[in-house]
């Protein structure tokens, strides 16, 4: 699992997996889903804001999970915000 700080918010890193951790408290943020069903963490500046997490993904490492239908079918966000592979 590759960890990098998200941009704009130097005090939080994702994972490839798309966990999301406080680099001061190594604490894992708690993610929910908003009203479109997307898996949202809430992270904080100078003020709280809401990211999605696949867009937090997509800004920090170039995984687009939506790129294309196959990779679609293959890959699934289970509500554990890990990406598996679901053709084990």
């Amino acid at each position: 699992m590759v960890w990098r700080k998200i941009k704009g918010f130097d005090n939080y890193s994702i994972s490839t997996s798309g966990i999301v951790i406080n680099n001061q408290t190594l604490k894992v943020k708690k993610s929910w889903l908003n009203s479109n069903h997307q898996k949202t963490v809430t992270l904080s500046k100078d003020k709280k804001y809401n990211r999605i997490i696949d867009r937090l993904l997509f800004e920090t490492f170039g995984i687009n999970v939506y790129e294309s239908t196959e990779k679609s079918i293959k890959l699934q966000i289970n509500y554990n915000n890990k990406l598996i592979n679901t053709f084990n």
